[in-house]
């Protein structure tokens, strides 16, 4: 339901969720990015790319390791964000809405215990099987 409120916003869900981790950590880097909304490395320096390609994001140079760049969002990144927030709560709302509203305020309770408890296995790769040689040959 978010992806369908959000297509006419020219951005994906994870692109959104990207931009909804700069509005709330503005600066930090890529690779926090990326753990903040689940995705690995190599992916989260694809999308950082297309946002910041599209005008969304910038990249700042940290002042300590001048090596390492900040992400903001820039007044572009913003205002889209902005719209966007507006359709992801009103997507949210129809997604819950079976609920009596007693309902919807334990269920995202517990929803987000479910979730901070499972941490650990939320992240890019975790709680995944490493595949045996043989297993591996068989694909």
């Amino acid at each position: 339901m978010i992806g369908d409120a959000i297509a006419g916003e020219g951005i994906v869900q994870v692109e959104y969720a990207s931009l909804i981790a700069l509005e709330i950590e503005p600066g930090i880097d890529q690779r926090r990015l990326g753990d903040a909304i689940g995705i690995d490395p190599s992916n989260a320096s694809l999308v950082v790319d297309r946002l910041h390609s599209m005008g969304l994001i910038e990249r700042r140079i940290n002042g300590v390791d001048r090596r390492a760049r900040e992400l903001y969002l820039t007044t572009k990144g913003k205002a889209l964000w902005r719209r966007a927030r507006v359709k992801g709560k009103v997507a949210n709302a129809k997604v819950i809405a079976p609920l009596a509203p007693h309902e919807r305020e334990l269920f995202l309770d517990m929803l987000i215990r479910v979730i901070q408890g499972n941490w650990a296995h939320a992240r890019p790769g975790g709680g995944r099987r490493k595949r045996s040689s043989s297993q591996t040959s068989k694909t």
